[in-house]
C-alpha cells in the first residue's frame, strides 16, 4: 500500500475522461442491498467522492482527511487499468440514487485473497449502512468466485468499525502493529450464511 500511495503522489491531478469511465463501468458490476445501489464511478462523482475524504470523522482512522489534490489523484486511479488492483464502487441510496460512501476490494498478494474497505458519510452513520455495504460486497466476492478469502483491517480503539464487520460475519483472525498503534485483522471464508448476514442487516446500529 506504501508503494501506491507514492504512485499516487506522482500522478498529475485530472478527473477522469469519459472513454476512462466507460472501461471503469464495464469491469465493475453493480450490487444491490436492501437499501442501498453499489455502482461504479462515474466522473460526475468527483465532487461527492471528494466532500467524503476532506470530512475528518470518516477518515479518522485512516490517516486523516485528504486534500482535493490527494482525493483527485486517488479518484483518478478508478478508471486506470493496472493502477487501481482491485473493485472500488459509489454507494447510493436506492430510492434517492444520493451518494453517501464508498467501498472497495483490494487484491492481495497472491491474488485470490482481498482486502475489504468501505467509508460512509457521517450524517448516515448508526442506520445499518456500514453493514449493509459489508454484507453485499462479501456475498459479491464469494458468488464471483474471484476470491478464497477476504480480509479487513481495524485500529483497536474502533469499537464501531469492528461491529460491522463482526454482524457481517468476519472474524478476528490476530493482532497486528504499526506506526499508527494496534490494529486487528478481520477476515472470512466461504460459505457466507446468507440468513445470518441478512438478519445483521436489520440489526445494525451503524
Amino acid at each position: 500500500m506504501k508503494a501506491f500511495a507514492h504512485c499516487l503522489s506522482a500522478m498529475p491531478v485530472s478527473v477522469p475522461h469519459r472513454r476512462w469511465a466507460a472501461s471503469h463501468a464495464m469491469q465493475v458490476p453493480h450490487l444491490k442491498s436492501p437499501r442501498l445501489l453499489l455502482r461504479p464511478y462515474h466522473p460526475g462523482d468527483f465532487d461527492a467522492f471528494a466532500v467524503l475524504n476532506g470530512d475528518a470523522e470518516v477518515r479518522r482512522y485512516m490517516g486523516g482527511p485528504l486534500t482535493r489534490a490527494d482525493t483527485a489523484r486517488r479518484f483518478q486511479t478508478f478508471f486506470m487499468d493496472g493502477v487501481f488492483d482491485g473493485e472500488a464502487w459509489a454507494v447510493a441510496l436506492c430510492d434517492t440514487g444520493d451518494y453517501i460512501g464508498h467501498c472497495w476490494l483490494v487484491v492481495r498478494a497472491g491474488g485470490r485473497d482481498a482486502e475489504l474497505g468501505f467509508l460512509i458519510a457521517s450524517r448516515m452513520w448508526r442506520q445499518g449502512y456500514g453493514t449493509e455495504v459489508a454484507v453485499v460486497v462479501l456475498d459479491y466476492a464469494f458468488a464471483s468466485g474471484r476470491y478464497q478469502r477476504v480480509v479487513a483491517t481495524v485500529d483497536a480503539d474502533h469499537p464501531a468499525s469492528i461491529r460491522v464487520l463482526k454482524r457481517a460475519g468476519m472474524r478476528r483472525e490476530g493482532e497486528r502493529r504499526d506506526e499508527a498503534g494496534v490494529y486487528l485483522v478481520y477476515s472470512i471464508t466461504p460459505p457466507i450464511r446468507r440468513t445470518e448476514t441478512a438478519n445483521a442487516i436489520t440489526q445494525s446500529t451503524l
